[in-house]
């Protein structure tokens, strides 16, 4: 599991002007965390625990409700620690509540193991970060001056997580592109898919979820103003439009990268859904590529879909790790109907399609197939629009893809029920000529 942290150290412990608690929620009575010692620091004001959920859901409301009925000013803000061990109320329900309760307080959930689906679970609860049990003092000294920086981010200081938990509309729909391994074509298929849906007159935003090395802003050239980072602190204050944070690369697509610096890739763990759904607002149809690995936002990204593109390649070790994705997010709770399996490479191995069906368990199978030469090299060059203005193998098999995900889907595409049998006609011509 990579570290959702980082490794650098914490900037500034949050000044002497703020005021910040440490509030402790656990039935273990010897919580193995070192919390008075950053009271010692001076990196919270006070330190004190809660012995159940109910006493600390309680404890915190009465206290916003006295701070509102004293003028609201000058409130104290609070990063609860909320143990996995608690007799009355699950952790990530407790979560749940305070993030909708208690507007002042930011969550960072005591898990046993920092494994993907614990973090992931927590994180979908609405917890601003995770720390393990057996974490020591310099780790929990970072981990909560981070939480602080960043509420500090999004609210000038003053507010906690409840000034994030927007609500957007859900008028577009989302399709995120993952994979279980690098180099199996996510970036090609969603750039795509991307450009050929703005062809046809929907309008796109293409989100690149690729938080770290994502290389859209390669492939189309372009030269960013602004991040999703900058969209996600924008979005706290209300009243901005997402549109402002992307680029035109196209009459109507619109391109949106995270940072600059993939170290700072922690920052947006957890805020993908808010993104996204605004991105939904403004846009007919929302086009995200993710990361060779699985990770905390992947997560994010897929439950919020409508449709899920999984995307491997015909190799017995492609299709091995992604008969492990499928039971992965299974046991996620993710509905096996809102994902649909993309083989790229699809005539590079002598593997049937049959087979390949079998060994993924699934009754269809999207194609694309192997890149000609020609296409190879406009794609090595980021020539991606000359790559699809003249009729092509990969354009063909991806307005076939685009038609499947309108068929699925709410995305209402002008004549693309016309397209199917032109498309296919294409695709074997292109296969009978190479």
């Amino acid at each position: 599991m990579p570290d959702l942290f980082g490794d650098s150290a914490v900037g500034a412990t949050p000044g002497a002007d703020e005021r910040w608690d440490l509030v402790v929620v656990s039935s273990d009575r010897r919580f193995p965390l070192d919390v008075t010692a950053l009271m010692r620091r001076g990196v919270v004001r006070i330190a004190r625990t809660f012995y159940s959920g109910a006493e600390c859901l309680r404890a915190l409301e009465l206290e916003d409700a006295g701070t509102a009925g004293a003028g609201g000013g000058g409130g104290v803000c609070r990063v609860v620690l909320i143990d996995g061990i608690v007799s009355d109320i699950a952790p990530n329900n407790l979560c749940d509540a305070l993030r909708r309760r208690c507007a002042t307080a930011a969550v960072v959930m005591v898990i046993e193991e920092r494994d993907v689906a614990s973090v992931e679970r927590a994180m979908r609860a609405g917890a601003a970060a995770t720390i393990a049990r057996h974490a020591g003092l310099e780790e929990l000294h970072e981990v909560v001056c981070r939480v602080i920086e960043r509420q500090r981010g999004f609210a000038g200081g003053s507010a906690g997580v409840g000034a994030h938990a927007l609500h957007y509309g859900t008028d577009g729909v989302f399709v995120p592109v993952v994979g279980s391994r690098g180099g199996a074509g996510r970036s090609t298929i969603a750039a795509g898919l991307a450009l050929l849906a703005a062809e046809r007159g929907v309008d796109v935003a293409l989100l690149d979820a690729d938080l770290q090395f994502g290389d859209m802003g390669f492939l189309f050239g372009a030269r960013m103003h602004a991040t999703l980072l900058e969209l996600d602190r924008a979005l706290t204050s209300g009243g901005v439009s997402a549109r402002s944070f992307g680029l035109a690369v196209d009459e109507h697509l619109t391109l949106y990268i995270p940072q600059t610096e993939p170290e700072k890739e922690d920052l947006l763990t957890g805020r993908m859904q808010p993104i996204c759904e605004a991105l939904r607002c403004e846009h007919q149809l929302v086009i995200a590529n993710s990361c060779s690995h699985w990770t905390v936002a992947t997560g994010e990204l897929v439950e919020a879909a409508d449709l899920a593109l999984v995307v491997c390649d015909r190799t017995m070790i492609g299709m091995r790790a992604t008969k492990s994705l499928f039971g992965m997010l299974r046991r996620l709770g993710i509905a096996r109907a809102k994902l649909v399996t993309v083989m790229n490479r699809a005539d590079g191995s002598q593997m049937s399609t049959d087979e390949a069906r079998e060994l993924l368990s699934v009754d269809e199978l999207q194609l694309v197939r192997e890149l000609t030469g020609r296409e190879k090299r406009l794609l090595d060059y980021a020539e991606l629009r000359e790559l699809f203005d003249r009729p092509g193998q990969l354009a063909a098999d991806l307005a076939l893809l685009l038609d499947e995900v309108a068929s699925r889907s709410s995305l209402n595409i002008a004549g693309v029920g016309l397209v199917r049998q032109s498309m296919q006609q294409t695709r074997h011509l292109f296969r009978r000529n190479r």
